[in-house]
């Protein structure tokens, strides 16, 4: 069984190049900065660690990347534990139009802006502001079951943001990996590198 070494990496780096290759598309013709948005309909299913990722992705290139987490101020303060920097992002996130008015000076900048939003689930904080991103992805979790809630906030957003919107899955099967991105190469067991070297030394 080789599920478990599965390498969880290449697999992230081919799914941040696949959302690359929509970004660079969309964007063809565009002035930076290039707005990225991450949304989800629940929390917890990977909106920050996929921003993160694809910002990495992104600085390694060369491009300059500027990321605002408003779902992490809003945890925060749902948590009580919000600090003076989270609440004026939330502040400035419920009464912005524009992510030029949310960022301020330093908006033309970057290459790129990454903007991981709030919980679907929890209500459209600022509807108008959503709309103004050049591509959005929303991230559903693959080990969840879709339910009505799930398709009535999808159907809502699609309302909502007409152009470039996408679905990104997190936390798929790895027995279903090598169907959308090909071979994927395995990590050895201890086990398995031991034997190897055993084997070399009769050949």
């Amino acid at each position: 069984n080789n599920k478990k070494y599965i390498s969880s990496e290449l697999v992230s780096e081919r799914a941040t190049a696949f959302i690359f290759e929509k970004i660079i598309s969309a964007s063809v013709g565009h002035n930076k900065p290039f707005v990225i948005q991450i949304l989800s309909i629940w929390d917890g299913v990977g909106k920050t660690a996929t921003a993160e990722r694809l910002s990495e992705f992104l600085n390694k290139r060369g491009f300059s990347v500027h990321m605002l987490n408003v779902s992490e101020g809003l945890n925060s303060q749902n948590n009580n534990n919000m600090s003076e920097n989270h609440s004026d992002i939330m502040m400035d996130y419920y009464k912005c139009a524009d992510y030029n008015e949310l960022i301020g000076d330093v908006y033309n900048s970057y290459d790129y802006i990454i903007s991981v939003i709030p919980a679907i689930s929890q209500g459209i904080g600022n509807s108008i502001l959503i709309t103004k991103a050049d591509i959005s992805f929303v991230v559903y979790a693959a080990n969840l079951t879709w339910t009505s809630a799930d398709q009535f906030n999808t159907d809502k957003l699609k309302n909502i943001i007409k152009l470039n919107l996408y679905a990104v899955l997190t936390s798929a099967l790895p027995e279903n990996l090598e169907e959308i991105y090909g071979d994927i190469p395995k990590k050895r067991s201890k086990m398995r590198i031991l034997i190897k070297k055993l084997l070399k030394r009769f050949v």
